[in-house]
């Protein structure tokens, strides 16, 4: 079930990089599914009844949900069709990572009450500065156009 719903948000991601600019609407909407489904699977791949599993593919991916979601509440304000065509491939090669490298399982048992929220915090970390890293790739090539071009 979770390497479907893996699939199917990749597959998601994949239609929203590539649909036309004029076309905002749908692209919202494909982008809201895209990140209800990856959401969904990480959560399905990432937490069981006392324990937690976490490795790179599963960080990344959810550093990526994280980075989908705020390129969906920032686009709703401003027009970021050039983040989008970033975002949206890498979004899609990292949500299907945790079907390739499932990551080890944790026990909780014993964890301190925090520990989740540890996790949790990490990952926002994590995904500031993978938008941020997007953000500036996305700065760099047009300052290369705007040189290019005088």
């Amino acid at each position: 079930m979770q390497n479907i719903l893996l699939f199917a948000a990749a597959l998601l991601y994949a239609v929203c990089a590539v649909l036309p600019t004029r076309r905002g609407g749908l692209i919202s909407a494909v982008t809201a599914g895209a990140w209800v489904v990856h959401g969904a699977a990480l959560w399905h791949g990432m937490m069981a009844p006392g324990s937690l599993r976490v490795g790179f593919a599963a960080m990344l991916s959810a550093a990526l949900w994280i980075s989908v979601a705020a390129y969906w509440l920032e686009n709703r304000n401003f027009a970021l069709d050039g983040l989008r065509r970033l975002v949206m491939p890498c979004a899609a090669a990292a949500a299907v990572l945790p079907a390739v490298f499932p990551g080890s399982v944790f026990q909780l048992n014993g964890a301190a009450p925090a520990f989740g929220w540890h996790i949790a915090v990490a990952i926002l970390a994590y995904s500031t500065l993978t938008i941020a890293a997007f953000h500036a790739v996305l700065m760099a090539l047009q300052e290369s156009r705007l040189h290019a071009h005088a």
